[in-house]
């Protein structure tokens, strides 16, 4: 039982769904059962039994994803269904950790499951990860190497792979071009800086209807870790305790909780919605920094709003953003790993990732399937795909479930005026030191 210690200890964690991750690619994979000879990149046939396990079927462990992803995943199965005559049973979790542990646990859990970037490190020391080094090897036509190599190297150790990853996503900046337009701007006179953003903010309050608020943000750790890392100090030591207070790393965290008490910033349930998605698209907000998950709710829920969005605002000079990759990882207590394999091949694939990237506004994680769909050439998720070059992933040792949840606890303090920032950041290291210092022991 000891080797799920570290699950129970995060049990209170609820994942930042991402999707994406993808979320923020070749793999030559086809519909056609008659094609199950395919093409390796080396030119030869590469002999792969699509059918070699129909009948069966393979469970997966996800949480549920933007309304895009939800509507999309019947597709992706049903795609996988006809390649391969396996059924594809889901398995929706409220509270992800909390179930997949109690499962794990009873050796219950699904083949398949989702790993977020950020429990990776901790799950793979629980030995609960399947190495996929053999099935990659055995698969010719997989080409480990057409994924982008930071999103792979999120799920691997020693440079085994254990996860693929299955999309990723990056935070862009949404902007309501009529909203801008009422106020007197355009999308162009959005600051480039953000040390500009403050003021810019407060003029854009004064031109909007009272009842509009000029942005929105979420108060996650997850929203902000590439904020406090900006001045060059991690948040985590070398020892794995969490540093947030240092010189540097409070400076644009504090314009952030400015604008907030002024006004000009606010949180989704302030507004009285359930998250940023529906803050914006119901245009009680002007702009909105989010991943690239939005833009399919968006697209679904609020086809008649006027909108694009841009890269991030820079930090000290430098671009910033967040980078989310969630994985599918196989149980290693599965029975069903011929079968499960198969799903992870074809999902990974580059049909599986059109099928989720056109549908749900994932960024796919295979070099090839961006540059097929010509993501860069979109003036909406080209913003999203270059941030990738130098977004800060969302990953940082075995103890970030600690801290992020600590985090919740003590940063609203800050927002609402209750605490000075320095103070709430200070009680949020207090915390989550005392609570790691105890799980070292």
């Amino acid at each position: 039982m000891k080797k799920f210690l570290r699950l129970s200890l995060f049990a209170m964690l609820m994942l930042v769904v991402l999707v994406a991750c993808g979320n923020d690619d070749a793999d030559p994979t086809t519909d056609d059962e008659d094609d199950a000879t395919e093409v390796a990149d080396n030119g030869e046939a590469a002999d792969f039994d699509w059918r070699a396990y129909e009948g069966e079927t393979v469970t997966v462990g996800i949480w549920g994803g933007s309304d895009a992803e939800v509507a999309t995943r019947p597709e992706l199965f049903e795609a996988f269904y006809e390649l391969t005559g396996i059924t594809v049973e889901e398995r929706i979790y409220a509270d992800f950790l909390i179930n997949l542990q109690a499962e794990l646990i009873g050796g219950i859990a699904p083949d398949l499951f989702y790993v977020d970037s950020n429990v990776f490190p901790m799950l793979h020391a629980d030995g609960v990860l399947e190495n996929l080094d053999g099935f990659i090897a055995d698969t010719p036509d997989f080409n480990q190497d057409d994924f982008y190599t930071p999103l792979l190297n999120a799920f691997s150790v020693d440079g085994a792979v254990y996860g693929i990853p299955k999309d990723f996503s990056t935070l862009g900046l949404f902007y309501n071009v009529d909203l801008l337009a009422e106020a007197g701007f355009t999308p162009e006179d959005i600051p480039d800086t953000m040390a500009e953003m403050p003021a810019f903010l407060a003029e854009l309050a004064e031109g909007l209807p009272a009842d509009v608020t000029a942005g929105v943000i979420q108060a996650g750790l997850a929203r902000h870790l590439f904020v406090y890392e900006a001045a060059g100090t991690p948040i985590m030591d070398a020892d794995g305790f969490a540093v947030l207070d240092q010189e540097g790393q409070l400076d644009y965290m504090q314009l952030l909780v400015d604008s907030y008490q002024a006004g000009h910033l606010a949180t989704p349930a302030g507004l009285g919605d359930g998250w940023s998605g529906d803050s914006f698209g119901l245009e009680n907000v002007a702009l909105m920094i989010e991943g690239n998950w939005a833009v399919g709710h968006l697209n679904l829920q609020f086809p008649d709003v006027n909108w694009g969005t841009r890269e991030l605002p820079t930090i000290n000079g430098n671009q910033g953003s967040m980078a989310f990759t969630v994985s599918w990882s196989m149980n290693a207590a599965s029975d069903n790993q011929g079968a499960a394999w198969l799903f992870m091949h074809f999902v990974n694939g580059v049909e599986g990732q059109e099928i989720m990237a056109t549908g749900a506004s994932l960024l796919p994680s295979r070099v090839s399937v961006a540059e097929e769909m010509d993501i860069a050439g979109d003036p909406i998720l080209a913003p999203f795909q270059a941030a990738a070059a130098y977004a800060t992933p969302w990953q940082s040792g075995i103890n970030l479930p600690i801290v992020y949840s600590t985090y919740g606890n003590y940063f609203p303090g800050a927002l609402s005026g209750d605490l000075t920032l320095l103070e709430a950041v200070q009680r949020i290291m207090e915390a989550a030191n005392n609570e790691i210092e105890t799980h070292m022991q």
